[in-house]
């Protein structure tokens, strides 16, 4: 087995809560600085509304050379796992309580998730997010390295 523990920076960019989402959000930003790989995922949880064609939620990746404004959708030629920087369609009663993920190989300092719901969320969604941050310039990466 290799060492990923000494390697790894994982940030929470949305806490799940009691609130659940009925309403279109950006999650909080992460600083890229310092990292070479950036792998970003949504966890949508239990729907309590019925996801449809017309009820949905999906999430998008969003950069900046600043932080706090000036997002931008990423270019469709910035990210992995995807042809777009949308990721994370989540249209059906059987695609809730999933983990979706895309990959960042952009330039910007700042990168963010954005999540679209689609649709009247009466009851709404717990959303989390979160990023996994990696080849960092310094090694052991920890908390500190990236406040």
């Amino acid at each position: 087995m290799f060492d990923q523990y000494n390697e790894l920076y994982l940030k929470s960019l949305e806490v799940p809560n009691k609130t659940r989402k009925t309403a279109s959000f950006a999650t909080d930003e992460v600083d890229l600085h310092g990292y070479n790989a950036a792998t970003f995922a949504v966890f949508y949880g239990d729907s309590d509304d019925t996801l449809s064609g017309s009820v949905y939620l999906s999430a998008k990746l969003q950069e900046s050379d600043t932080s706090g404004s000036g997002f931008t959708d990423v270019d469709a030629d910035d990210v992995i796992g995807n042809t777009s920087n949308s990721f994370g369609l989540c249209n059906a009663p059987t695609e809730d309580s999933t983990i979706y993920k895309l990959g960042y190989k952009g330039t910007k300092r700042y990168a963010r998730i954005y999540v679209t719901l689609t649709g009247t969320h009466s009851n709404g969604i717990p959303v989390a997010a979160f990023v996994v941050l990696g080849k960092a310039g310094t090694e052991p990466v920890t908390a500190q390295a990236n406040p």
